[in-house]
């Protein structure tokens, strides 16, 4: 009855503010810890149902907080710079890839960049008035790193071809199934559930357990953050109040007990000399009536603080599937090897992404006379990762002209030149041919000799 009661209470708060002044007025009414009950009669499905539909702030309260003490919302996981950075990263350089609209022709033999579709101009130049196509792919694709899902909703014609795109807030999000099973989204808007039919959102999703939803990267890697942002807070406490986290005055045994009062004015005339960084910090300790000062706190390298910092960075790159030169981490690259490692990168890190976001168009954006058809699909153009290495590049384009497979007018359109004269013909090098004619002119050759 007691979980049942807080959950109600606590279900219509929205913000984490409001659940902490909710759960403290029940502590003091009940005398029951609102974060044990919770822990305690709550399962990691109800948790994760809170999650889903709309009630972040309580699943967070409920199931983020980490052994280290610190509770794992979005904002205190993107105080890591790690974290932070991996996710940017990722998330950037997905939106840097030019999002193209193919057509397949009806033999399926040739493909084409389908111009004149709805979706092309969306996809590749403006999801909205507001919004750049970059810009969207990007915000989605954060939010599906962190919370599992990413939204939009879908503003379609009296056709019902796409007209634009807007971003949602995970936060403002959850899915219901109806009574027929379909999935529904419910899109809160000015403080009411608004429902939208499962055609009206574009959803991408992260790592997913059921197919049906993302799964949380910040409650799964609560402890692995929480563990990050505590030996991120202690030397920037131990800093800030200089010698007072490390320090304890002493009075030898048998002196006069000090009342409170005379126990505040001897630490507040230590700290008036000796707290933060400032000049005052390292003026000599006086000490009277037998007082001894006692440094408490031990040494960094004791306890492997700058080592534990390093490891959380290859924690971070091993939750996000990152490479460690991405985070700036080159203990273990040699510049020799950061070009396999940037390879090893794109096919990783990013292919999922690439892969979850053709597949998302597919699924919300085209219609279902197209998806039967298979001939429209889009795809993210992975070459455009090399535009800043112009020899490999280079290479690259010699290599498929010279065996036929590029012409010289598609490259120059890759490199933004005009086209030339007849350089839209295949080309292949005269002296590669087949073996068996090889044999046949050598024996000619040899004949005539």
């Amino acid at each position: 009855m007691i979980a049942d009661a807080l959950f109600h209470l606590m279900a219509r708060a929205e913000n984490p503010r409001a659940i902490k002044i909710i759960s403290r007025g029940l502590e003091v009414s009940t005398g029951i810890s609102v974060k044990e009950v919770i822990t305690t009669f709550s399962t990691t499905d109800t948790r994760d149902w809170y999650a889903r539909n709309g009630y972040p702030a309580l699943s967070a309260f409920g199931s983020s907080s980490s052994y280290s003490g610190k509770t794992i919302t979005l904002d205190a996981a993107f105080e890591s710079a790690a974290f932070y950075s991996g996710v940017k990263i990722i998330s950037e350089d997905i939106a840097t890839l030019p999002f193209i609209v193919y057509i397949r022709s009806a033999d399926g033999l040739n493909v084409t960049r389908a111009t004149g579709h709805p979706l092309y101009p969306i996809l590749h130049d403006l999801w909205n008035p507001e919004v750049s196509a970059g810009e969207g792919v990007e915000a989605l694709t954060a939010h599906a790193i962190l919370t599992g899902n990413g939204y939009a909703w879908i503003q379609r014609r009296p056709d019902g071809t796409v007209q634009s795109l807007y971003p949602w807030q995970p936060d403002d999000v959850r899915m219901e199934r109806n009574d027929v099973g379909s999935i529904t989204y419910c899109h809160r808007e000015n403080g009411n559930w608004k429902p939208y039919n499962r055609t009206d959102v574009l959803h991408i999703k992260g790592f997913t357990l059921t197919g049906t939803y993302g799964d949380s990267l910040l409650v799964r890697a609560r402890q692995m953050l929480g563990l990050t942002l505590v030996q991120q807070e202690y030397p920037a406490r131990w800093f800030a109040q200089g010698s007072m986290m490390d320090v304890v005055l002493e009075r030898p045994v048998g002196a006069q007990k000090l009342d409170i009062k005379g126990v505040t004015l001897l630490k507040e005339a230590w700290m008036k000399f000796h707290k933060g960084m400032g000049q005052r910090s390292f003026e000599p300790g006086v000490l009277q009536e037998g007082t001894v000062a006692k440094v408490l706190t031990p040494k960094m390298g004791e306890i492997q603080m700058v080592e534990q910092r390093k490891f959380q960075v290859l924690e971070v790159c091993r939750i996000l599937r990152l490479t460690p030169h991405k985070l700036a981490d080159l203990e273990r690259s040699a510049y020799a090897s950061i070009e396999a490692e940037n390879i090893a990168y794109r096919t990783n890190t990013l292919s999922p992404w690439n892969r979850r976001w053709s597949e998302a168009v597919h699924r919300c954006l085209l219609s279902p006379e197209e998806q039967i058809a298979g001939r429209i699909y889009a795809e993210q153009n992975v070459e455009a990762l090399q535009r800043g290495d112009f020899a490999t590049q280079a290479n690259g384009f010699r290599s498929l002209l010279e065996k036929g497979v590029y012409t010289i007018n598609e490259v120059r359109r890759w490199l933004n030149l005009n086209p030339v004269e007849g350089g839209d013909e295949n080309r292949v090098q005269l002296n590669t041919v087949v073996i068996a004619e090889a044999a046949r002119q050598l024996a000619e050759a040899a004949q005539g000799a």
